[in-house]
């Protein structure tokens, strides 16, 4: 079972295990990770533990507010626990979480190209892409692009309402088109 809770300083040694065994995946060629890193992280408070069996295996966190407008998301999770992950929609619940806690306009994603499942999860919930970043950046020595994508809380709000909505082609004048403004 999967749950999510704020992380403190205590879960430092596991958020730092996770992040150093797979910050090949989600960083570029230019970002430097170290046990600072984490415990800076924690210190802001704005950190949050995905737990299985009480044990730290992935985690959000916000940055980067910008007033009240949007906040970036970001999402780390080991990939054994990806599909219960999905199952248990837990990004629906880190989404609520995002617009409830910080009250903002909008949250932001920017993942790069090569983190297939991320860009899936992030349509999954409603974000729309807003940006495309060819060759901005290094991963594993070669060039990659990055994507931009957003959800706007009053997309998230109706997409609650009517989930249909979601991933369907055709849409009615006034309805979302996937995270587009109505």
């Amino acid at each position: 079972m999967l749950t999510l809770r704020s992380a403190t300083l205590e879960d430092a040694p596991a958020l730092w295990g996770i992040m150093s065994d797979y910050q090949h995946y989600f960083l570029d060629d230019y970002s430097v990770l170290n046990k600072q890193t984490v415990i800076s992280l924690l210190e802001t408070g704005c950190v949050y533990c995905i737990d299985a069996f009480d044990y730290p295996v992935g985690m959000v966190w916000f940055n980067d507010q910008f007033y009240d407008l949007h906040i970036s998301i970001h999402l780390l999770i080991r990939p054994e626990f990806i599909r219960l992950f999905l199952k248990k929609n837990m990004g629906e619940t880190i989404v609520d979480l995002g617009f409830n806690t910080y009250h903002i306009k909008k949250i932001k994603a920017f993942v790069l190209e090569t983190q297939t499942v991320a860009i899936k999860l992030v349509l999954k919930h409603g974000f729309k892409q807003r940006a495309f970043y060819p060759r901005d950046t290094r991963k594993n020595g070669r060039y990659t692009h990055v994507r931009v994508l957003e959800l706007a809380k009053h997309d998230w709000r109706y997409f609650k309402k009517h989930p249909e909505k979601l991933f369907t082609k055709k849409h009615k004048k006034g309805e979302p088109q996937n995270g587009s403004k109505h």
